[in-house]
């Protein structure tokens, strides 16, 4: 008897588990952004080299893309410096 009363709890308790999930969907968290990249890989031929200085150029795209608005994860934009 005891053993036929587990099993009927154990059925039980999976089909309420089921119709749970069923009639009260929890969607699965939102996966989490990778970490932004450092750079290229160190024997790519665009790699940064810390030790040589920007040119006038290059210095004067670095202020213009500083300026561009960047996207925040959630979709807002978020301005320079916030």
């Amino acid at each position: 008897m005891v053993p036929a009363l587990a099993w009927l709890q154990r059925v039980l308790q999976e089909a309420l588990t089921a119709l749970g999930r069923v009639w009260f969907f929890i969607p699965p968290p939102p996966p989490v952004p990778p970490p932004p990249p450092t750079g290229p890989a160190s024997g790519h031929p665009e790699r940064l080299r810390p030790d040589v200085p920007l040119t006038d150029q290059e210095e004067a795209l670095r202020r213009q893309l500083a300026d561009i608005a960047v996207p925040d994860p959630i979709g807002e934009e978020k301005g320079p410096g916030a």
